[in-house]
């Protein structure tokens, strides 16, 4: 039986759960929420918010232990205690950076808020920049490698050239990118992404 990931169809705390199914895997579907929220989807939610998943009997919600739920059964959290931990802090640092473009989405002035965000973007990816070695942060592939392009990838659709100055972190964009069930996920979306995220 696949899993069920019920969210709207944009493009933001959705994309992570569905690209850890992608390269775990794990057969799932998405139940997109329009139409269907508040109700009768809210009470069906374990805190009344999206997204939320289903696994059987299991019903799961907040968008980070969605991730972590699924990055768990596809063995992706880390084969040491080092790369769990070096893959835990980035996946944090990527709510960190999602929660600012929210709050630049939602400001009574987005330009303004737009510019405020990416001020603080840049020290978010110089800081990021360091913890790389080459290009990648941890030896294999982890959840928090797929959290941070995933917003990466989000930013890439308001702010193409976001990266210029920071090519290593470009490098890793593109060597996640190119992982083949990544790639072809975005040649063919089996899910609506629409953007969701636009300065204007």
């Amino acid at each position: 039986m696949p899993v069920s990931i019920t969210y709207f169809g944009i493009k933001a705390r959705n994309l992570l759960p569905i690209l850890i199914c992608e390269v775990g895997g794990v057969e799932y579907e998405f139940v997109n929420a329009a139409g269907q929220w508040p109700e009768p989807l809210k009470s069906q939610s374990p805190f009344g918010q999206l997204p939320f998943l289903v696994d059987g009997d299991l019903r799961i919600g907040q968008s980070l232990a969605i991730a972590r739920y699924l990055a768990r059964k596809v063995g992706i959290l880390g084969d040491s205690d080092a790369e769990y931990g070096q893959s835990e802090q980035i996946t944090q640092e990527m709510e960190d950076i999602y929660m600012g473009i929210a709050k630049a989405q939602n400001s009574p002035d987005k330009a303004a808020g737009y510019a405020e965000f990416f001020q603080k973007l840049n020290v978010h990816l110089t800081n990021l920049q360091k913890l790389l070695k080459g290009d990648r942060f941890t030896s294999k592939l982890t959840l928090g490698e797929l959290a941070i392009f995933s917003i990466f990838n989000i930013i890439a659709d308001f702010k193409p050239d976001f990266l210029g100055g920071h090519p290593q972190l470009q490098s890793f964009y593109n060597s996640i990118g190119s992982i083949p069930q990544i790639k072809a996920f975005f040649e063919n979306p089996k899910v609506p992404l629409n953007q969701y995220f636009k300065i204007e």
